[in-house]
């Protein structure tokens, strides 16, 4: 017994649809009333997107294998785009995509995935993902499980004997990655139990993964993942299922930085022609999101995101030939490793430094994560946005970063609000900002009241002042 006619009847997702129509007549009427003011946003993306799709679009595909669980995708950003994740794969859904995309995570994540199928069937997908910087890397655990139930068995003279039975397919995958002495380049490993459990059968098996991306900046990055290297094997009763090798290779860019992202991929199935995918995501604000997509399964896809932190939330929408799927996940954010924080000088609650003469000190009390520091600078401008000095060096900033309150060419500054700009420059290109205000006073006026009062005694209409 094998897992064919399963993973042909539970993946819909990955049976190949006519090219000619998308579905919309099974939109509900509240998807389709939101469509109508998202449509010329689509229409766009989708413009884009037909620009980077490859020629041989329509390859044809045979489906039907035990691998296909590894084909489903994670994460509903990712499906959103159709699946091109290779060079993506910036979040805890690397593991599925492309190990290595682990190592270029900036903080700690976790991500519940679930998407409703049909007959009882349902896919979920969790994981949780942990950096912690160049010197150590990131590890990752997660859980790909396709469940149904409700099934009847029978026994050979056709005696009803279980009406609930069901089938799983199940992945725990152990990821690890690491950013490479060449800089722009990381590696990522998974080590993964298969196990699949089909009315009263069940058998296990071990497979590896090795993921590569070159990442120098955001206008290009390159992925590639060879998934069940060693073609793992997973026995129910007399056949074993033969988990194929499958190699993925992917090109991402940040076209537009922070707004506008490309992206597309060739996934090849050993013994399979290639299939392709394309996808795209626009960022009209921080906190909102639109993407497009052609998934390898030759289905157009969309998606939604809503940021606010530290969750993001995520939507796919996928069109096949029997029917359309919405799949929904969540991605808990927190404790960014290369969080740097800038205390200026603090008084009554307000970033206060009163001036004494020419001899100043203001302090301003850093605290910088342990990564490797290649640069730091500070600078300081007036109200009117003028650089009136900057603060530099090379590596780790000290503690304590002392300005004696003069301009770049030595003058002492007038009191006045001014604004500073802290930046750490890591050495794997990561970038830490922080900005505030600080104000500069002059000392209050005390009054000398012995010579106030001789002065009130003599008629004057004005009192001495002595400064502190």
């Amino acid at each position: 017994m094998n897992m064919e006619l399963l993973m042909r009847t539970l993946q819909p997702s990955f049976r190949r649809k006519p090219e000619s129509r998308i579905m919309l007549k099974a939109w509900t009427p509240a998807f389709a009333g939101v469509t109508r003011y998202l449509a010329p946003a689509f229409a766009g993306m989708t413009a884009l997107l037909m620009v980077i799709l490859p020629w041989p679009l329509h390859a044809e595909a045979t489906y039907g294998q035990a691998s296909d669980l590894f084909n489903i995708g994670a994460g509903a950003r990712a499906l959103g785009m159709g699946g091109a994740y290779t060079a993506v794969s910036d979040d805890a859904s690397a593991p599925y995509y492309n190990p290595a995309g682990l190592a270029y995570l900036d903080e700690h994540q976790f991500m519940a995935m679930h998407a409703p199928l049909f007959m009882n069937s349902n896919y979920n997908y969790l994981a949780t993902a942990n950096p912690f910087g160049d010197k150590r890397g990131t590890i990752a655990l997660s859980d790909a499980l396709l469940y149904s139930n409700k099934f009847e068995t029978r026994d050979q003279t056709n005696i009803l004997t279980d009406s609930n039975a069901s089938m799983s397919h199940n992945a725990v995958i152990a990821s690890y990655a690491h950013v490479l002495p060449w800089r722009y380049l990381a590696a990522g490993v998974n080590a993964k139990l298969i196990q699949q459990k089909v009315v009263g059968y069940s058998g296990n098996g071990l497979g590896w993964d090795l993921g590569l991306m070159y990442r120098k900046t955001p206008l290009l990055s390159i992925g590639a993942s060879f998934a069940n290297i060693n073609s793992p094997k997973v026995k129910l009763d007399t056949t074993a299922d033969v988990y194929r090798p499958v190699t993925r290779v992917g090109l991402a860019s940040e076209v537009i930085k922070e707004k506008l992202t490309l992206a597309v991929d060739i996934i090849k199935v050993s013994k399979e022609s290639s299939l392709y995918a394309a996808g795209a995501e626009l960022s009209p604000t921080k906190l909102f999101q639109l993407r497009a997509g052609y998934g390898a399964n030759q289905s157009y896809t969309f998606g939604l995101g809503i940021k606010i932190n530290p969750f993001r939330i995520d939507y796919a929408f996928s069109d096949t030939d029997l029917g359309v799927f919405n799949k929904v996940s969540v991605t808990w954010a927190w404790h960014n490793i290369y969080k740097t924080d800038l205390e200026p000088p603090m008084r009554e609650g307000r970033a206060i430094y009163p001036l004494s003469g020419f001899e100043n000190q203001v302090a301003f009390r850093t605290s910088v994560p342990h990564q490797m520091v290649a640069r730091w600078s500070l600078v300081i401008k007036n109200a009117d946005g003028q650089v009136m000095r900057t603060l530099e060096a090379d590596l780790r900033p000290p503690e304590i970063i002392a300005w004696d309150a003069k301009n770049s060419v030595g003058e002492p500054m007038v009191d006045g609000k001014y604004k500073y700009e802290f930046l750490v420059n890591y050495k794997n290109g990561k970038e830490w900002r922080v900005n505030g205000d600080v104000d500069l006073v002059l000392p209050k006026p005390v009054f000398d009241e012995e010579n106030d009062m001789n002065l009130k005694l003599n008629g004057a209409n004005a009192s001495e002042v002595q400064m502190q």
